[in-house]
């Protein structure tokens, strides 16, 4: 490294000083060495995905965007470094809204329907796969909601849904289907 700016240094928790004549491969996670050193050697520009690590240990989640200048004569590489935690967070939100449902925070009806196919593969050739699936509906749940107001009805909905989940093995589902 032979010079870096004060965002870098604040995201590593690294001084200037401390940065300057290491090698960048000391600052990135041992899983992305392979990756990181393949971009290296190749000399392309690019942009790509990797995981730093700061002073303390701490994985950081960053792209890379890497170019090549020429400066003095000298072939020298610059590379970008974005935080990209922030992206992550959303992508898992994002995940998360797609796959649960918003009020009893199970599974939907997608995800259960992946899991389900998951399920029914056959493990060992020949061999069917075990599987049970129990439907439970709420008799009158419209009544609730209707009398007692929906607040009552997330309520009621909430509990179900814990003490389904706590009832089960740590292999079985329950899923919210309904809206």
């Amino acid at each position: 490294i032979t010079d870096a700016n004060p965002p870098i240094c604040e995201l590593t928790g690294y001084t200037h000083e401390e940065m300057l004549g290491r090698k960048t491969l000391e600052f990135i996670a041992p899983d992305h060495v392979a990756q990181v050193a393949a971009v290296i050697a190749s000399g392309q520009e690019t942009a790509y995905e990797s995981v730093v690590v700061d002073k303390h240990g701490q994985r950081i989640p960053v792209e890379f965007i890497v170019r090549t200048m020429i400066r003095a004569g000298e072939r020298l590489r610059m590379t970008i470094v974005r935080d990209i935690r922030d992206r992550h967070a959303a992508q898992a939100r994002i995940h998360h809204m797609a796959h649960f449902d918003a009020l009893s925070g199970l599974p939907n009806r997608t995800s259960f329907m992946e899991h389900l196919e998951r399920s029914m593969v056959v493990p060992i050739e020949g061999e069917a796969p075990r599987l049970a699936l129990l439907f439970i509906d709420l008799d009158n749940f419209k009544r609730i909601n209707d009398s007692l107001g929906h607040l009552v009805g997330d309520s009621l909905l909430r509990n179900v849904a814990t003490r389904l989940t706590a009832s089960l093995r740590a292999t079985d589902v329950v899923a919210r289907l309904g809206g």
